[in-house]
């Protein structure tokens, strides 16, 4: 699974929030400082991850954003899904997909026996 940079990011700031979880509502700023990401970035990241119901946010002084669920119970394909929308399946690597019908030539198509 290739995971994006936006991906990495959110699945780091949701990293740094479980490792303090028991503390007071984390800032953003202060995830920003713990996991050497730009702050404009983190804050798109974080709001889309509380879209999601990943996090939760506590406004005013003291403020910040907790987790809204326990850490095990949160996927890497959770997260991603959260800041990239859902991804396209492909085929697994090694294998090739097969060819349609209307892909063949219509040489051999019309040249087919007719029951």
């Amino acid at each position: 699974m290739r995971v994006s940079t936006r991906g990495d990011y959110a699945s780091r700031a949701l990293l740094c929030l479980a490792l303090h979880r028991e503390e007071a509502p984390t800032s953003v700023r202060e995830i920003a400082e713990r996991t050497a990401l730009p702050q404009p970035y983190l804050e798109q990241i974080l709001l889309a991850l509380k879209g999601a119901g990943l996090v939760r946010s506590k406004r005013g002084v003291g403020g910040g954003y907790v987790l809204d669920r326990d850490p095990a119970d949160i996927k890497l394909s959770e997260i991603v899904r959260a800041v990239d929308g859902p991804t396209a399946r492909t085929a697994p690597h090694g294998r090739r997909p097969r060819r349609c019908e209307a892909r063949r030539s219509p040489r051999r198509l019309w040249a087919r026996p007719r029951p």
